[in-house]
């Protein structure tokens, strides 16, 4: 008898002024889990050990609304709370799992394996020791090199290294820890971080997933089921030295929830840039400054000389000021590079 799963992760509930997006995402989860035997969740239900406090049984609550067994795994975000995960969600209708635990569900192997500060693959391995399992549930990150993580062994981190993950014995992997959804080829395996059910930050744009898991005559089929998100975030490029772009970014305010507009370029005018940062401010867009001002050009020495070269030029050729300017401008973002 065939499996249908489930698999989602990095929930983060408590992220700031997300948390109620995060909760209506989850509600979502709920109505679409009628449909599946079960919800594997791996890891980061939780942004803090704090956020366990608040919202815990909120969360508990919640998911006791449906008759679809929830199997989650402890996250790094979690993992110092891990007393009070204990407490609330050692049994359905929610059960985070705080130690390794193989369950056989209709004949499928399936490993939880929880994070666990210091360890890695390398455990996940031993702790198997080549048994035959379909599935593992994980949460960490996958490495190529031993040696670019060894000195972070004792931090909150779980390494997967590719050299590992080619002796696992599992047909796939449902990954936490990387916020958007990935999927790769190791060796027998397939490996798949589902990603945020919300976007959590501008790293987060675009489209959010979970994973349906079919698994039929012992093969496993995974495929991305969009959900997408309560709220949409954007991010936008401004060249300061190319056409005014106000209107284009007001037009996308109206779209999108959150809005980013970068700055990049160069100015001669930090009144008029102030002024265009202080109106993308008053309507609640974040703005990142990467502009370079002639102040802050002619402060190096380079950057003075080169001024003083391109001053030279348009006062042997005036008709030619717009060209000069410009190869200023890109001169000064090579400066500023440098």
């Amino acid at each position: 008898m065939g499996l249908k799963i489930l698999h989602t992760a990095d929930w983060h509930i408590g992220k700031e002024e997300r948390t109620e997006d995060i909760f209506n995402q989850i509600e979502k989860l709920i109505t679409i889990a009628k449909d599946y035997d079960f919800v594997i969740v791996a890891g980061d239900l939780f942004d803090d050990e704090e956020s366990i406090s608040v919202y815990g049984r909120r969360l508990k609550e919640t998911i006791r609304k449906t008759q679809t067994p929830f199997l989650a795994i402890l996250g790094n975000h979690e993992y110092e709370g891990i007393d009070k995960i204990e407490e609330l969600f050692s049994s359905p209708p929610l059960t985070i799992f705080t130690e390794p635990k193989i369950l056989n569900i209709k004949g499928i192997k399936i490993l939880f394996y929880p994070f666990k500060k210091g360890e890695n693959s390398k455990d996940v391995l031993s702790f198997v020791d080549k048994k035959d399992i379909d599935l593992a549930v994980l949460h960490g990150s996958i490495m190529s090199d031993e040696k670019l993580t060894s000195a972070l062994k004792n931090y909150l981190y779980f390494p997967l290294y590719k050299k590992d993950i080619v002796e696992f014995p599992f047909k796939y992997v449902a990954l936490g820890h990387y916020h958007n959804y990935k999927e790769y080829s190791i060796g027998n395996a397939t490996l798949c971080y589902s990603g945020t059910i919300e976007p959590l930050t501008f790293d987060n744009e675009g489209e959010r997933y979970v994973n349906i898991i079919q698994v039929e005559d012992s093969k496993i089929i995974p495929k991305p089921l969009n959900i997408e998100s309560i709220s949409k975030f954007k991010t936008i490029e401004w060249s300061w030295d190319e056409e005014d772009k106000m209107d284009e970014i007001i037009n996308y305010k109206q779209k999108y929830d959150f809005l980013r507009v970068i700055i990049t370029g160069f100015t001669e005018n930090t009144l008029k840039l102030n002024a265009a940062v202080e109106r993308l401010r008053q309507m609640n867009i974040k703005v990142e400054l990467k502009v370079e001002s002639l102040d802050e050009i002619l402060s190096v020495p380079i950057g003075k000389i080169f001024y003083e070269k391109i001053e030279q030029y348009i006062e042997k050729e005036p008709q030619k000021k717009d060209l000069y300017k410009r190869a200023f401008i890109e001169g000064c973002k090579i400066i500023s590079k440098c």
